[in-house]
């Protein structure tokens, strides 16, 4: 299988790595699907769009005021899918630790918790 899309949802306080899939074909570009996600970590790219959007529109179809608002709603959607993100982690490096009690997983559970790890060091 190829990677298409990855993405992080939070709903009623759980988390769902959610992705799409299609069979890989010699004819386009193999995307491959990672352990821990490669997508669900960059940066927050509708959010960062809908910035510079609005700054490339300011005072064009806006008022001071609506731009005002819609840089605080903005920096409220990154803030909240950055906590999102820590919480995920945080969540993601307990399970694993408590996974690498079992002696056959321990290696990979331990591989994975610091990858975990890493991610949130680069959340902060």
């Amino acid at each position: 299988f190829s990677l298409v899309k990855e993405v992080l949802v939070c709903e009623n306080q759980r988390f769902y790595e959610c992705l799409l899939v299609k069979p890989s074909s010699n004819t386009k570009v193999h995307r491959p699907i990672s352990l821990i996600g490669n997508e669900l970590w960059e940066p927050l790219a509708s959010a960062e769009q809908k910035s510079k959007d609005l700054e490339t529109n300011v005072g064009t179809e806006t008022t001071v005021g609506e731009e005002d608002n819609m840089r605080t709603e903005l920096e409220m959607e990154v803030s909240v899918q950055v906590e999102q993100r820590k919480k995920y982690c945080q969540s993601m490096i307990r399970h694993y630790e408590a996974a690498s009690k079992n002696p056959q997983k321990r290696d990979f559970a331990l591989s994975l918790a610091t990858a975990y790890r890493q991610k949130l060091e680069t959340l902060k």
